[in-house]
């Protein structure tokens, strides 16, 4: 950014020849942090567990933020103007960082030079895969073999328990391979040859809860709202617990809503490639206590 940027937030005639092409029809594309650069608000670091904890960070001069200081929110380029980018987002857990992000630009719509409207849209986008945008047309595509994650607080609501964040109400989506989405209509169009599972759910096991080192097998995220949820017959609710002290931490619970629908192959490959959407979350702070089942 800072190579792209002047100090007065001009842009450079690089950046300027950068968007000429994309003016006139061209691709502009980024990996990783050249993901994370294409919305006009920009998470530059931080974790999920930093941005539960310790909040928002606006002003930071140097160029790493540490770890454990909250999630860097700060200006991209705005290529990508219908919502914030997120990247490496399953593989690096970063729901937590999203979420936080999303709801301070809910509530502070105007605090980053550039951000012309407050954002509701958040986009975490996994490993090996690409959100392909189309601006003229508005709308996007998934290609690859990981899925985009969309994150939507038009509904959601934001409280605090002391210095702590409540988010409910959030909007979860899913769309891997040749899904897409239209700005335009909000309509979301699963990949050709996916059916509806609906009263034909492939999985009826509830989710255990498993995590750490006795755990062969570890859930992921995208395990809970598919696998353990839109595409199961008995759970309607999934929550898990992530720890962030000793006795601290914060649950997570994805539940299914009216609007909730999950779409499978006809044909499945070698894959499971779903397709997930109107599902419900929140993120709650919770004490953890833990207590030996024998008595000395």
């Amino acid at each position: 950014m800072k190579t792209l940027i002047r100090p007065d937030g001009s842009k450079t005639p690089v950046l300027e020849a950068v968007w000429d092409v994309y003016r006139s029809g061209g691709v502009v594309g980024g990996t990783s942090a050249g993901a994370a650069i294409m919305s006009e608000v920009m998470i530059g670091a931080g974790t999920s567990v930093a941005a539960l904890t310790r909040g928002v960070v606006r002003d930071y001069s140097g160029n790493d933020l540490p770890a454990d200081s909250g999630v860097l929110v700060t200006r991209g380029l705005g290529f990508f103007p219908q919502g914030l980018m997120d990247q490496h987002f399953n593989q690096r857990a970063r729901i937590g960082r999203l979420a936080v992000t999303l709801m301070d630009e809910k509530k502070n719509g105007n605090a980053i030079p550039g951000n012309r409207e407050m954002n509701t849209l958040g986009f975490g986008v996994d490993e090996n895969t690409a959100l392909i945008y189309y601006a003229k047309e508005k709308k996007m595509k998934v290609a690859g073999v990981g899925g985009i994650t969309m994150l939507d607080t038009k509904n959601a609501r934001f409280t605090r328990v002391g210095k702590l964040p409540v988010i409910e109400n959030l909007l979860l989506n899913y769309l891997e391979e040749g899904d897409t989405y239209d700005f335009t209509t909000g309509m979301i169009a699963p990949a050709e040859g996916k059916l509806s599972t609906r009263e034909k759910e492939h999985y009826s096991e509830q989710y255990s809860g498993q995590t750490g080192i006795l755990s062969p097998n570890p859930a992921t995220f995208r395990d809970l709202y598919t696998i353990y949820l839109a595409d199961n017959k008995v759970s309607d609710t999934v929550s898990c617990i992530s720890s962030t002290g000793e006795n601290s931490g914060f649950m997570i619970t994805l539940y299914k809503t009216p609007a909730t629908t999950c779409f499978y192959p006809e044909k499945p490959d070698r894959s499971d490639r779903y397709t997930a959407t109107g599902i419900g979350m929140d993120i709650t702070p919770v004490h953890i206590s833990v207590t030996p089942m024998y008595i000395k």
